[in-house]
């Protein structure tokens, strides 16, 4: 069974700006990776996350927990505090998963829009405060050894023999291709490698043909 909670998180100064329902580490998830808004974001990024307070209350089922989160958000608002959820609470369900129709309608509601960032650059203010809240979000790269034994047992397998692609995944890649343009079907034409190029790329198959690789970062 479960252990469903509500939990609070509030700023260095005891200041509560959001609130959660959850169970397990939830609460404690404070990464990117968390699927909380742009504004909690932000908050974590601001304070660091290891300022900020978290606070949990044990429900005896989902349903209470929803019931304790709907009045929280309630509570707090009342108090004249700033939360930043977007509802007021008692929606979602735990370890609810996408179907693939809604990825793929999710996917074509992007095609063609624009990032919020392209042609702007962080402050070195920002990319300390991103590079603090990012600490411990990412796996640590793998040793040497371990690359040479991952290599070795790959050697000579061909994950993708007979494999074929979903008529999905068909009309996702017709619809990529048109909206690249002529950048799908032109390539490389007109271009040529630089004489560092190809001696890396020479140098790649000679060890690709030994059964090492070269990742690239």
């Amino acid at each position: 069974m479960k252990q469903f909670y509500v939990y609070l998180h509030c700023k260095p100064d005891g200041t509560p700006f959001y609130v959660g329902k959850g169970s397990g580490r939830r609460a404690y998830v404070l990464n990117f990776s968390s699927r909380r808004n742009r504004g909690h974001h932000n908050i974590i990024i601001k304070h660091g996350k290891e300022n900020i307070l978290i606070y949990t209350r044990d429900c005896v089922s989902e349903a209470q927990a929803h019931e304790h989160e709907i009045w929280m958000i309630a509570w707090c608002r009342a108090q004249g505090y700033r939360l930043v959820n977007a509802t007021n609470g008692g929606e979602g369900v735990s370890g609810y998963k996408w179907t693939d129709d809604a990825k793929y309608l999710a996917h074509l509601n992007h095609l063609g829009k624009t990032s919020p960032m392209k042609g702007k650059k962080h402050t070195e203010e920002t990319k300390i405060k991103i590079s603090k809240a990012g600490k411990g979000r990412f796996r640590k790269p793998c040793s040497d050894n371990t690359k040479l034994k991952i290599s070795v047992a790959n050697k000579g397998k061909n994950k993708r023999r007979g494999w074929k692609h979903t008529e999905r995944a068909k009309v996702l890649m017709k619809v990529n291709s048109a909206r690249r343009g002529k950048e799908a079907t032109v390539g490389f034409s007109g271009r040529r490698h630089t004489q560092e190029s190809k001696l890396l790329a020479g140098r790649n198959a000679s060890l690709k043909r030994n059964g090492f690789w070269i990742v690239h970062s």
